[in-house]
């Protein structure tokens, strides 16, 4: 059993003393990248890493608990980065390019993993901290179940089937006032504050004064936004494709098809040079040119997230 412990959260940075870097469907806070590699993807099959040259793909045969990767956080960039897997039997890093695993939190599956002040990993009982990524303990009153975890300074945000779960530092309390649907898939929080919650009714959007609600009765699985505020780029994971809007949310364009692995979607990033990464039911998509056309890595797989990495670039 783990020993509950009051969920403090440290200032600076966590002990790997690393940022953390670009995560689509449960993105960590991002840092554009000039050219994109390695590419990370969570997978049904395992780890996926592209080189600029070819994917490997690491499973239970490198270590890995299990070949369930349902999300993952890069502590810094280049090849020797620090990977946290979230998976299906334990929380799992790697300090040697994803050749090699130790595992904390054995035989307990994680949905999420998250690098803020501190390392966060959403587990069935609550949410687990870390002050060095290696030794856990449970965050006192941290919501069972979170889908996506997200951390701006001591505030710690969980995505939840019964409402947004937030941790001021002290305390954790839950709210469904406002949103679309109690069910919250993923969370963002911008540079001004904005709150995004993707649910399975529509995205709904937190101005420091009130929520709105985006794409209504659609089932929202993830948000990953550039800029921010009012006019901040806003990009949508969806059951249907993605939905981008460019002027923060006042409009909305739908990208299926033209190449997209598959209509679900499960998380999406975009790098500097406006290149979109989505997750698919059957595949990585790539778009260089808005998400009009699609290239798509690891076909037939399904891809739960992708972080892209490179010298950091913050928005």
């Amino acid at each position: 059993m783990k020993a509950a412990r009051a969920g403090a959260v440290r200032a600076g940075k966590p002990a790997l003393g690393l940022l953390a870097l670009a995560l689509s469907g449960c993105p960590n806070l991002p840092n554009y990248p000039p050219t994109v590699t390695p590419i990370y993807a969570a997978t049904s099959s395992g780890l996926s890493i592209y080189n600029g040259a070819a994917w490997t793909t690491y499973s239970t045969s490198s270590g890995l608990p299990s070949a369930t990767v349902n999300g993952l956080a890069v502590a810094g960039n280049g090849s020797s980065a620090p990977i946290f897997a979230a998976t299906g039997s334990g929380i799992s890093l790697s300090l040697s390019g994803g050749s090699s695993w130790t595992t904390a939190l054995s035989g307990v599956r994680i949905a999420s993993v998250f690098i803020g002040n501190e390392f966060y990993a959403a587990t069935p009982t609550g949410v687990d901290a870390s002050v060095n990524g290696e030794s856990w303990f449970a965050m006192s009153g941290s919501p069972a179940n979170a889908n996506c975890l997200f951390a701006v300074g001591s505030t710690v945000y969980a995505a939840t089937s019964a409402g947004l779960s937030i941790y001021n530092g002290v305390a954790w309390t839950t709210t469904t006032s406002g949103l679309a649907s109690d069910t919250v898939n993923g969370v963002f929080v911008d540079a001004d504050s904005y709150v995004y919650a993707a649910t399975e009714s529509g995205l709904s959007v937190f101005n420091g004064s009130s929520w709105a609600t985006y794409l209504g009765g659609s089932v929202v699985n993830g948000v990953f936004v550039v800029g921010a505020g009012s006019g901040a780029a806003i990009y949508a994971a969806t059951a249907g494709g993605v939905e981008i809007s460019l002027n923060g949310g006042t409009s909305w364009t739908n990208h299926t098809g033209s190449g997209l692995g598959s209509s679900t979607v499960y998380g999406v990033a975009v790098d500097l040079a406006s290149n979109l990464y989505a997750a698919t039911a059957s595949g990585l998509s790539i778009s260089t040119n808005g998400g009009a056309s699609w290239s798509n890595d690891l076909p037939g797989v399904q891809v739960n997230g992708v972080v892209v990495t490179a010298p950091l670039y913050s928005y």
